[in-house]
């Protein structure tokens, strides 16, 4: 996991004007950050602090939080607390460089039971709605996020390699790098096509169930951020088909596929060469985060190549699925688009 910053929470709560005592809890140690719940009289917070944070960036981030919450949405985003001086985020001195700094409330919920159909669709029906409120934003000038997963090649700067980048994984037999390889050859043989002739638009792409929470069996919040971007729209629906099966569920995968995808196109059906697309968007996102988690893994950053070798056993899982099943998931895709549930 990422390194915890070294550095004195109380040193960055300095930012905000908040009512003491304060109390501090770890919340997780995540990937590409370090979360802290924060205690006070009054209310709930959580401290995030970024690892090698830009803040080109998570100004991005957060200027599509400040809009999202304008949009009124049936469910709440982690809308940033104002600093002192009336930043979304601080910028606090660690030894002779800084950490990024940022302060949410703590939303009300729980993450969605991966065994509950009912939570499934209802994550499908927040999806489409977030996808039509994120099209609607223009970001302005100065605003910097990460690339579209398209450009694999450029995604992290010090990986321009997918092949040098599997190869680097820890503890990989060759066997599954070379099945690896094959995944990535299939995405930049088909990607660059896709790119060009399907509909783009600002996306979430890291929407999986620790990202959702659930209120009274309505979806109360979508939480995480720091991977949206505009990319392809279909993109949102393969990230989720290719992750949420994965996450501790018991039901079969073409279950929760089918629960998911009828629910986000009772909002906004895909169109057939969006639903046709989707198992090689997915093998791209896979090869995305690979990208990613070498490249802070070359970084120095600890922990990442832990964080490689397990989204590497994800996709051969995910691999050894689908390609049985590629023509049949295509087929079905298409059939739930076009005959889709009513909003439950």
């Amino acid at each position: 996991m990422a390194p915890e910053p070294a550095i004195d929470p109380a040193v960055a709560l300095q930012q905000w004007s908040l009512p003491e005592p304060w109390s501090v809890d770890l919340a997780s140690a995540g990937a590409n950050n370090t979360s802290l719940f924060v205690g006070t009289p009054v209310d709930r917070y959580v401290l995030r602090l970024y690892a090698q944070g830009d803040p080109a960036s998570v100004r991005y981030e957060h200027g599509l939080l400040v809009a999202l919450t304008a949009a009124e949405l049936p469910f709440a985003v982690p809308l940033p607390v104002l600093t002192r001086d009336g930043q979304t985020f601080a910028r606090v001195a660690m030894g002779e460089s800084e950490v990024l700094a940022s302060l949410t409330p703590v939303l009300p919920g729980t993450h969605p039971d991966p065994d509950n159909l009912r939570h499934v669709r209802l994550a499908g029906v927040a999806l489409a709605r977030l996808g039509q409120a994120l099209a609607s934003i223009v970001p302005p000038a100065g605003w910097a996020q990460y690339r579209p997963f398209g450009d694999l090649r450029r995604f992290h700067p010090l990986l321009d390699d997918p092949t040098e980048a599997i190869a680097a994984i820890p503890g990989l037999e060759e066997p599954d790098k070379r099945r690896l390889r094959e995944m990535v050859a299939v995405v930049e043989d088909i990607a660059p096509s896709l790119y060009a002739q399907l509909p783009r638009r600002i996306i979430h792409r890291d929407y999986y169930a620790p990202n959702v929470l659930l209120t009274d069996g309505a979806v109360s919040a979508v939480l995480d951020f720091e991977f949206a971007g505009e990319d392809l729209q279909a993109l949102d629906v393969a990230v989720v088909l290719a992750w949420w099966p994965l996450w501790g569920t018991e039901q079969d995968r073409w279950t929760v596929c089918e629960a998911f995808a009828r629910g986000y196109a009772s909002v906004e059906p895909l169109a057939p060469a969006e639903a046709e697309a989707v198992p090689t968007l997915a093998r791209l996102q896979f090869a995305t985060f690979l990208m990613h988690s070498v490249g802070r893994y070359r970084g120095g950053l600890a922990g990442w190549g832990e964080i490689a070798t397990y989204v590497a056993q994800l996709a051969l899982t995910f691999l050894a699925w689908l390609t049985p099943n590629e023509p049949l998931l295509t087929e079905r895709l298409v059939a739930w688009t076009a005959h889709h549930d009513e909003v439950p």
